[in-house]
């Protein structure tokens, strides 16, 4: 499947045929940039050669972020060096800046991965931007790129609801893809942050997004899932993307490292009332029908 044609599922529902899902494997950045040790870069290069051989269609390998943001990543050249490319696999890194994407581009990446918050509140506690910041900051991140041949993808935190604000409305996630879109961008990855999405409004959220891309010559529209109340598959299966990322299994069977307080996921329990599913873990409080499953 080549990177700029859609394909995949009919809206909301389960892939058939020839159609297919793709999975872009995060965890070598996405996991390893929150470990509170320094993986040695050997065990890194290992690690991705052995994803590279899974079957996976993308890995995004590392972040060319700043060493003093994220030292757990500071490796990243190194990284990128001495990895095996295999054939059909597309490797991928996060860069947040004009610096990061000149040093991408220096070792030959086939993707670059950007990352805005649809919430402001969420995008200043993490990248200490709102929304407006980082699609400024973009713009000279894409001008950088052109004509490199390089797929430039965007990633919307936040997109189905954010942990401080709580429900982000779908209007302000169309207004960011179309933003990103006539920027440049290639592709948009819809983020579910702290796994707060339901399977139904992935699959709005998706139409929406998809209706844009096709508008914009076939960019490509991805899922990002979390597995917040066990629904990952279920998502997975209603936003009938060409491509969806999903952590390692390795990864994801992994004791979880502690979380910075302003990435930490809401407490979402099953049996709670609705009200109560979208607070933070530190707002949150016992609902009245099960106060020993619900308070936490």
């Amino acid at each position: 499947m080549s990177r700029n044609t859609l394909t995949g599922a009919a809206s909301g529902g389960m892939p058939r045929g020839s159609e297919r899902v793709t999975l872009n494997e995060v965890a070598p950045r996405d996991g390893l940039q929150i470990e509170p040790r320094f993986v040695p870069t050997e065990e890194k290069i290992r690690w991705i050669d052995a994803l590279s051989r899974t079957g996976v269609a993308k890995i995004e390998a590392t972040s060319f972020t700043s060493p003093k943001a994220i030292p757990t990543l500071r490796d990243a050249e190194v990284v990128m060096q001495g990895i095996e490319r295999v054939p059909g696999v597309d490797y991928v890194v996060l860069v947040p800046n004009e610096k990061g994407a000149e040093r991408a581009l220096a070792v030959g990446v086939d993707e670059i991965n950007l990352v805005l918050s649809a919430s402001d509140s969420h995008g200043r506690a993490n990248l200490r931007m709102s929304a407006e910041q980082s699609l400024s900051r973009f713009a000279g991140i894409v001008e950088i790129t052109r004509g490199s041949g390089v797929h430039i993808n965007a990633s919307i935190s936040t997109a189905f609801g954010c942990p401080f604000e709580g429900a982000v409305p779908q209007r302000r996630v169309m207004e960011i893809i179309e933003r990103l879109l006539a920027l440049g961008v290639q592709g948009i990855s819809l983020c579910d942050t702290t796994g707060m999405a339901n399977p139904q409004q992935v699959a709005t959220l998706r139409r929406g997004a998809g209706a844009l891309a096709v508008a914009a010559v076939d960019a490509t529209r991805t899922t990002h899932p979390r597995d917040g109340a066990g629904q990952c598959l279920q998502r997975l299966a209603a936003g009938g993307d060409a491509a969806s990322t999903l952590p390692s299994v390795a990864w994801a069977a992994a004791p979880s490292p502690r979380v910075p307080a302003a990435m930490s996921a809401p407490r979402i329990w099953p049996t709670c009332l609705p009200r109560w599913a979208w607070r933070p873990a530190s707002t949150s409080r016992a609902c009245s029908r099960w106060p020993r499953r619900c308070r936490r």
